[in-house]
C-alpha cells in the first residue's frame, strides 16, 4: 500500500470517519479491522514502505502463522476444507484422498506454503477418474520430491543401460507397480515406460 494511502487508512482508523471519493459527507465506520501481510513488519518499517504509526495502531493484537512446513498437523484439515470447495466448485463428489497422498503431501517442504496445497488438491480433483484421489493425480514435481522413498545408488562402472533399468526397476517396486505414477516420478510418459518394461522385459 502507498504511503499516502497508509496515512488515510490510519486517520480512518484513528477517527472512525472517512468520506467516499468525490464526496463531501463524513461518514461514520464502525469496523474491526484483520490486517495481514507475509513481510516482516520491522523490517518494512526500517525501509520505509509501513509507516510505524500505522503499523503500532494495527499491531493491538498479533498473531504469528508460521509456513506450513512447519505445521504439518494442519494439512490433513486444510485437504479436506479444500476438498469440500472444489468438489462443489467443479460438480464432483471426491469421497477422499488415499492415505499414501497425505503422507507424501506431509513430507513435501511446500516453498508456496497453502496457496500451493490449495493449487495441488484442485489439481487432484479436476484430473481424478474415481472418487478417491491417489499418487496417479499428484504432479510429477510433487513426486519427484517425495523425501521418504529409498535411495538407489549405483555402482561406479555400471552402463547408463544398467543404471536405467535398475531405476525403472525400483521405481516400480517403490509404486507397488502403479506405472502411472512411477512415470510421473521418472519423469517420463506412460508410452515410454511401457516400452522400457517391454525392452528390459519386467514382468
Amino acid at each position: 500500500m502507498a504511503l499516502d494511502l497508509q496515512s488515510k487508512l490510519l486517520r480512518v482508523i484513528e477517527t472512525g470517519t472517512f468520506r467516499r471519493v468525490g464526496g463531501k459527507e463524513e461518514l461514520k465506520a464502525d469496523v474491526r479491522i484483520v490486517a495481514a501481510s507475509n513481510i516482516d513488519f520491522a523490517e518494512a518499517v526500517k525501509i520505509k514502505i509501513l509507516r510505524d504509526d500505522l503499523y503500532y495502531r494495527l499491531n493491538v493484537f498479533h498473531l504469528h502463522l508460521p509456513d506450513l512446513n512447519r505445521r504439518i498437523a494442519d494439512i490433513p484439515l486444510l485437504i479436506q476444507i479444500f476438498l469440500e470447495e472444489f468438489n462443489k466448485k467443479n460438480g464432483k463428489e471426491i469421497k477422499a484422498i488415499d492415505h499414501e497422498v497425505i503422507n507424501i503431501l506431509k513430507n513435501y517442504p511446500w516453498p508456496g506454503n497453502v496457496r500451493e496445497l490449495k493449487n495441488i488438491i484442485e489439481r487432484a480433483v479436476i484430473v481424478t477418474k474415481g472418487d478417491i484421489i491417489t499418487l496417479a493425480d499428484l504432479p510429477p514435481s510433487i513426486l519427484q520430491t517425495q523425501h521418504k522413498g529409498p535411495e538407489v545408488t549405483f555402482k561406479i562402472g555400471m552402463n547408463l543401460d544398467e543404471i536405467e533399468k535398475d531405476a525403472i526397476s525400483r521405481t516400480l517396486d517403490f509404486t507397488n507397480g502403479n506405472k502411472t505414477v512411477a512415470a510421473k516420478i521418472l519423469g517420463i510418459s506412460l508410452k515410454t515406460l511401457h516400452n522400457k518394461i517391454k525392452i528390459y522385459k519386467f514382468k
